[in-house]
């Protein structure tokens, strides 16, 4: 495993192994080109998706909050939240828009589960509901960076031997051993 990782302090890198592959000197290229507009459309894309993903996921708490007994109970369990408040006439005293502005950021930062049976992180709880309101995959990786993975793995099968050769398989008919070696 040493001799495949890198050493680039970067997650993405990291989960790839970037430079394992067989590429051709244009591929080379395309596969750095594909990193450089990933890191752009990254940076201008992925925390708008994400911000997205949680105010969808705070409106359904609401939505929630204000059926009694609907039929989103379920998001609401181990989730500590005030009750909205009735006026003499029965209605809410706030509207769902001015709950979320009030009391929303409160409860997304006081999610979390600590119990004998159960315990997440609030991180991990908040995850958790965006997968269950939105449908965004808990491992959501962005599409720029899956394609360079997929091209990446392409290549890897691509006649590669780089790795063949490190640990030992045997050279093709065709090629001879260096003089050096011989």
């Amino acid at each position: 495993m040493h001799a495949l990782s890198n050493s680039t302090a970067d997650d993405f890198l990291d989960s790839i192994n970037l430079g394992v592959g067989n590429y051709t000197e244009g591929e080379f290229w395309q596969q750095v080109e594909a990193f450089r507009n990933g890191l752009y459309a990254d940076s201008a894309m992925t925390n708008k998706v994400l911000d997205r993903a949680k105010l969808q996921t705070q409106r359904r708490i609401v939505d929630a909050i204000y059926e009694e007994g609907g039929r989103d109970a379920r998001i609401l369990k181990n989730i500590e939240y005030p009750e909205p408040e009735r006026d003499g006439g029965g209605s809410y005293e706030l509207s769902k828009q001015q709950y979320l502005d009030e009391h929303m950021e409160d409860v997304w930062e006081d999610l979390g589960i600590d119990t004998a049976e159960k315990q997440y992180t609030t991180q991990q709880h908040q995850a958790w509901l965006v997968h269950v309101c939105t449908g965004m995959n808990l491992d959501w990786t962005p599409p720029h960076w899956r394609m360079l993975k997929a091209r990446h793995e392409a290549s890897r099968s691509k006649d590669a031997r780089l790795i063949d050769n490190l640990f030992g398989r045997p050279p093709e008919p065709d090629m001879r051993p260096m003089e050096d070696f011989s």
